[in-house]
């Protein structure tokens, strides 16, 4: 009986989360391969909504305190985290006009320099990038995909 409670209220669970992420696409391209050593890379984030319903976002373009803490680029070399300095960026408080609306099929598109993280201290090599993105708070990241990057001198 407890093992069929259980069972029901993940299965809930995960079909709560699917429906939050199938509100949102997130594409993830970066600007120029190779990258100069000591400069930071540029990435181009596309943001769609493919529901049938507007989706309140924060607004990530208009605040870059929460473009570092609600759109987290992560940047791994041969599967582990690349070893870079992280700066300090505490979100500040959330208000009405911290949110935009995107109707269905609307796109929101941004760039995104890797802030916190400092990737002008990358070292040469190849590099993967991908961004996870909380578009609501308390709601499941959403993860874009995988871009490939190196840095040359």
């Amino acid at each position: 009986m407890i093992r069929l409670w259980l069972t029901s209220i993940l299965l809930f669970m995960l079909t709560i989360s699917s429906a939050f992420a199938a509100e949102l696409a997130i594409r993830l391209e970066v600007s120029t391969s190779p990258i100069k050593k000591g400069t930071v890379p540029v990435f181009t984030v596309t943001v769609r909504n493919i529901s049938k319903n507007s989706v309140k976002i924060l607004d990530v373009v208009k605040r870059p305190d929460f473009k570092d803490a609600y759109a987290r680029l992560s940047v791994t070399r041969s599967g582990k985290r690349a070893n870079v300095p992280v700066m300090i960026s505490d979100p500040g408080p959330i208000g009405a006009t911290d949110w935009l609306t995107l109707e269905p099929g609307q796109t929101l598109k941004f760039e995104h320099n890797g802030s916190p993280l400092r990737l002008e201290e990358l070292n040469l090599g190849s590099y993967e990038a991908s961004l996870q993105l909380i578009y609501k708070i308390e709601s499941t990241p959403i993860r874009s995909n995988i871009v490939r990057f190196n840095v040359a001198p």
